[in-house]
């Protein structure tokens, strides 16, 4: 706050307006500039981006310059605004996990180096009757009956490894895809 006092003190004396030197909705801090909804800092030499609004996803980003920064900025905000606040908690839980299971196929497990045999895995999954739950309706005792079931016919280790592979389903779409839940698997026993 010490350049505002310093702004109004020059303002005084040169008789200037001071709204003339401020922007609306903008506060400059030390290296810092806020608008409505980004931050971008300079940090270590390079610029930071956080933009935060209600109901949508902060996101962030670092750049090396700060034209770069205040685009991305603008072009992201523009985005949040052009597609609203995103899917609604209810509209999310709707999906099914057979659903989470697809969209782990097509944008996450094609990259991996067991791909081919997690294409295998996913497949028989996507066959379990929990697999049609809603997610709002699929819950812990569920998984824990599939892995009763499991363990009268596959080895532990085979259990473990599928048993695995939907927790990180469920992961991905808790920290990637935002799905407003608790990984059903963590309470496993």
């Amino acid at each position: 706050m010490q350049w505002l006092n310093c702004l109004r003190l020059a303002c005084d004396i040169f008789g200037d307006d001071l709204s003339n030197h401020l922007k609306p909705n903008t506060w400059h801090n030390y290296g810092t500039v806020e608008t409505e909804m980004a931050t971008i800092r300079n940090r270590n030499g390079r610029w930071h981006v956080q933009i935060r609004k209600a109901k949508a996803r902060t996101q962030s980003r670092t750049f090396a310059y700060r034209k770069d920064a205040e685009y991305w900025a603008r072009e992201t905000e523009r985005q949040i605004e052009l597609e609203g606040c995103g899917r609604t908690r209810r509209e999310l839980l709707n999906h099914c996990f057979s659903d989470l299971l697809t969209r782990y196929e097509s944008e996450e497990a094609q990259h991996k180096k067991s791909y081919h045999v997690e294409v295998h895995y996913l497949a028989s999954l996507r066959r379990e009757p929990f697999s049609g739950l809603p997610l709002a309706h699929l819950k812990t005792g569920d998984i824990q009956h599939w892995i009763d079931a499991q363990s009268a016919t596959h080895k532990p280790s085979s259990v473990i490894r599928r048993l695995g592979l939907i927790s990180r389903v469920f992961n991905v779409a808790i920290k990637r895809w935002d799905y407003p839940m608790e990984n059903p698997v963590s309470h496993v026993r």
